[in-house]
């Protein structure tokens, strides 16, 4: 039988949501940046390209760490996917095996 998995909620503190949120609008910004880089002949530039590949792989580790955290300090999460509400800063566990909804 497939194991059964809850919901669960959790809240974080403001600065812990601010070092994710941060986190993770880097590497959108620099997932844009690589677009344009890519598919701009006016702005394909190689060197700019690498630096932008090197800055996402460091921002996906900050953002990771930053995860990390919150799974050290508020519980072990297996199973579910976390998802943050950067206005309210709780943190919805979502079993992995559940279609995800936007959480408003």
């Amino acid at each position: 039988m497939p194991e059964v998995f809850e919901r669960k909620r959790f809240e974080i503190t403001q600065e812990e949501s601010k070092k994710i949120e941060y986190a993770m609008e880097k590497i959108n910004a620099l997932k844009n940046l690589i677009l344009v880089a890519e598919n701009n002949p006016l702005e394909r530039n190689e060197k700019l390209y690498d630096r932008f590949m090197e800055d996402i792989v460091i921002a996906q580790k900050e953002y990771d760490k930053e995860w990390e955290h919150i799974y050290k300090k508020y519980g072990d999460y297996e199973g579910y996917q976390l998802h943050l509400d950067f206005h309210t800063y709780v943190v919805e566990c979502i079993p992995e095996n559940e279609t995800i909804k936007h959480i408003s």
